[in-house]
């Protein structure tokens, strides 16, 4: 139907993380399969007891492995990526919620500003408050604002470590997948799930530049 209303659209749909040909391969016939892909999301901040950056990266390449198989039948994506090597990222689990204990403690960081006017002045909320709630059950010093600080990847990985990790990920998808879709292309603390800071401190891009002020992507946009 997808096809036959929009040929030039890819029918895509995800494997909810059933990463086998077996699963997926005579899910469409032969004759059936262009512009038809899979989608895999690779997330490695729920990878656990890793504390070495060749652990992330042998656990990256093992869990795409299956899509040289699948490839043969139709195209294998890799919807949704990111850098983050721990589920320390503000709200990762959810508002006001983590689900999961971070393996190293998470780095606390000034919540970004709103930039949506609200006059007289701009919009904000308590930054003296101990925790904003709603509160989940969820320990609030890893997933709730906590005077005025945000929280974000732990400092476990320096730069030199992240970019060896953002090159054996990126090897990876260019060697088993068709297309990849870092999530997300830009968000205001955390730059290892961030395309354009990702991009701009040199983790995927082998010059680095230095990144523009947040007025001016907000500008930009």
């Amino acid at each position: 139907m997808v096809q036959k209303y929009a040929p030039d659209a890819y029918f895509l749909f995800h494997d909810s993380f059933r990463n086998n040909k077996e699963t997926w391969y005579d899910l469409f016939e032969d004759g059936d399969t262009e512009k038809v892909a899979l989608d895999h999301h690779g997330y490695m901040a729920w990878f656990h007891d890793m504390t070495e950056p060749e652990e992330y990266c042998a656990k990256f390449e093992q869990d795409a492995l299956f899509a040289d198989d699948l490839s043969q039948k139709y195209e294998v994506w890799k919807g949704e990526w990111a850098l983050g090597t721990d589920v320390c990222a503000h709200w990762l689990g959810g508002f006001n919620d983590g689900g999961v204990k971070a393996q190293f403690p998470c780095k606390a960081v000034e919540c970004p500003y709103s930039y949506i006017k609200n006059p007289p002045g701009p919009a904000d909320f308590d930054r003296t408050a101990e925790f904003l709630g709603p509160y989940s059950s969820f320990e609030p010093v890893q997933s709730g604002v906590h005077k005025g600080m945000c929280w974000t990847d732990s400092d476990h990985f320096n730069h030199t470590q992240v970019t060896q990790i953002a090159k054996c990920v990126t090897d990876t998808i260019n060697n088993h997948f068709n297309s990849s879709f870092m999530w997300t292309a830009h968000n205001e603390i955390e730059e290892k799930w961030d395309y354009v800071k990702a991009y701009d401190l040199g983790w995927l891009n082998k010059t680095p530049v230095s990144p523009l002020p947040m007025e001016e992507y907000i500008q930009k946009e």
